[in-house]
């Protein structure tokens, strides 16, 4: 009867949490933006802020943004991030990322932004801990590069 209600509850939840896996090759965790490196910085520390994100560390003369991790909804971990063991992410309680950010000035009014994010996953199934980092499908850096791009 127990596993039955397992079962009962992972089906229902589970549509709701299905992730957004994306096809080959196609997350772009970097783009060039035609700029000077103090104004992508500066619009770049304003999106971070924009997006509710705490700042853990700053490093401008290397180019380095670090942020505190953020919980999320599974429904909006499910969007940003995937993994291929996890079918669905009903199962987790406890959603939380955090980005690394590196910023290099290309000469010519031309700047690199390469995103990183680190997604983690826990919960409890059976009295058992789950825990799993999944990986980025690219939606979170695009939401970013939107926002850093629609100046140009």
């Amino acid at each position: 009867m127990k596993k039955y209600c397992i079962f009962l509850i992972i089906f229902f939840l589970g549509c709701a949490a299905t992730q957004t896996i994306p096809p080959e090759g196609k997350v772009i965790q970097e783009i060039i933006i035609s700029s000077t490196f103090d104004e992508v910085w500066s619009k770049l520390i304003e999106i971070i802020t924009d997006l509710n994100m705490p700042i853990e560390s700053v490093e401008k003369v290397s180019g380095i943004l670090t942020t505190s991790f953020v919980s999320t909804t599974i429904e909006r971990m499910a969007k940003i991030s995937y993994h291929p063991e996890v079918k669905n992410y009903a199962l987790f309680s406890n959603c939380r990322y955090k980005l690394n950010i590196f910023v290099k000035d290309l000469g010519n009014n031309k700047v690199k932004i390469k995103i990183k994010p680190h997604y983690e996953l826990s919960g409890q199934l059976m009295d058992r801990p789950w825990e799993i980092v999944a990986h980025s499908n690219g939606v979170l850096e695009k939401e970013i590069f939107d926002k850093m791009t629609l100046g140009e």
